[in-house]
């Protein structure tokens, strides 16, 4: 069973456009009805973004597993 991301690929990729043209990340925060955190949020999305692209959304549909070693 996987999990689910919170906010979807394209809304991810909706507001660090807009972002990275010169907007606060607090301001869309304040637009989209969410925490003042989620500033840090979409600044990582930005870097993610920056970094990998579109792909830097994906998510693993499963969770990671470790070992007990």
């Amino acid at each position: 069973m996987g999990r689910k991301a919170k906010y979807s690929k394209e809304f991810k990729l909706e507001i660090v456009k807009r972002y990275l043209k010169g907007k606060s990340g607090s301001s869309y925060a304040n637009e989209y009805g969410m925490s003042k955190s989620m500033t840090e949020n979409i600044r990582q999305w930005a870097r993610s973004f920056e970094a990998m692209g579109e792909g830097g959304f994906d998510y693993s549909k499963t969770n990671n597993s470790y070992s007990k070693n």
